[in-house]
């Protein structure tokens, strides 16, 4: 006689006492015992949603991936919102490390929601919710790092060396490094980053946004489509149309009969004066020290002749655009063009 499998595992052995009828029945017909926790509940859910909607475990899904099961199924986030615990992708360390990277992002990005409101509500200008944002994601950008200083990560490769090291040690150089997409996320977190002044906390706006179409342009535009609705779905919609149009903005040739490096070597020595001359009071003097640290040099000449040269286009878009000085001007447009004329991305 064969006997069935489930069965089989509850026939005592020699000199045991048989177990309770009511305990094994349920197993055997197949029922669970125990009911589903809350994280059991919601790893379930987003494995079903995933295979559904992507043909994949909920573990091989990018971020952006992740977040557009959540936002579209009201059943998934009531779930993830009762697990306790953060959820770990099964089995790897290198996947339970990128899950609480994720998770010690909620918190900045729950916050630039939180001061997207705070614009609707007319409690912050543009101005200063893009640099709060900017402050937020170099938080974020710094979040890995921080997470592999601890005990249970300090192994965890980050750097292109600590990967080779990896490899070495492992055997599996390049099986669980994030998927294009989340590299690309990480990557625009880190350009803001990169660009923060350590003493003011200033992020060269200009510059940042340089760095970001530059990465645009070397990614796959599938790619950056994805990673894109995934940043900005906390932002403020004026927010994000304001980096595109400042964006185009800046590859707008500023000024006529002048390269790229010598319109650059002007507007620094400008932005210097204009610093000097809020902290001397005095625009002359501000004029005269220039003179003293930059003597003869090309960009202190053009200092008083840059309108002459000036791209006539350059200043109509921008007046075109007016969320392109909301978001990127301290002061009220007129104040901002008397004071620094052609000084953009501060």
């Amino acid at each position: 006689m064969i006997t069935p499998m489930a069965a089989a595992e509850f026939i005592p052995e020699p000199g045991q006492a048989p177990p309770e009828p009511a305990s094994i029945v349920p197993d055997i017909l197949g029922l669970r015992a125990v009911p589903l926790s809350p994280a059991q509940r919601r790893d379930d859910l987003r494995d079903r949603y995933a295979r559904e909607a992507y043909g994949r475990q909920w573990v091989d899904l990018s971020r952006a991936q992740q977040a557009t099961l959540e936002s579209g199924h009201p059943d998934l986030m009531a779930a993830a919102g009762s697990a306790i615990e953060t959820y770990a992708r099964r089995g790897s360390l290198l996947h339970q490390f990128q899950a609480d990277v994720a998770a010690l992002r909620e918190e900045p990005e729950r916050q630039i929601g939180a001061l997207a409101e705070q614009l609707r509500r007319g409690e912050l200008s543009g101005y200063d919710y893009r640099r709060a944002v900017q402050e937020r994601e170099a938080e974020m950008a710094r979040l890995p790092e921080q997470l592999q200083r601890t005990e249970k990560y300090r192994d965890v490769p980050l750097k292109e060396e600590e990967w080779a090291k990896w490899a070495e040690r492992t055997g599996q150089p390049m099986a669980e490094r994030l998927s294009p997409v989340d590299q690309f996320i990480d990557q625009w977190y880190q350009l803001t980053a990169d660009r923060r002044d350590p003493t003011t906390g200033e992020v060269n706006a200009a510059d940042l946004v340089k760095a970001r179409e530059a990465l645009k342009a070397q990614t796959d535009p599938a790619i950056v489509q994805e990673a894109m609705a995934y940043l900005n779905r906390n932002r403020h919609p004026e927010l994000v149309q304001a980096q595109e149009e400042f964006a185009e903005y800046m590859r707008i040739p500023k000024y006529r009969g002048l390269t790229p490096e010598q319109g650059e070597e002007a507007d620094r020595i400008a932005r210097f004066v204009a610093a000097y001359s809020k902290q001397l009071g005095s625009p002359e003097r501000a004029k005269a020290l220039a003179s003293k640290v930059f003597g003869r040099s090309f960009g202190y000449y053009m200092l008083s002749r840059r309108d002459a040269y000036q791209n006539p286009e350059w200043r109509r878009f921008r007046q075109a655009h007016p969320l392109i000085d909301k978001y990127y001007s301290p002061a009220s447009t007129v104040e901002f063009r008397e004071l620094v004329p052609a000084a953009v991305g501060r």
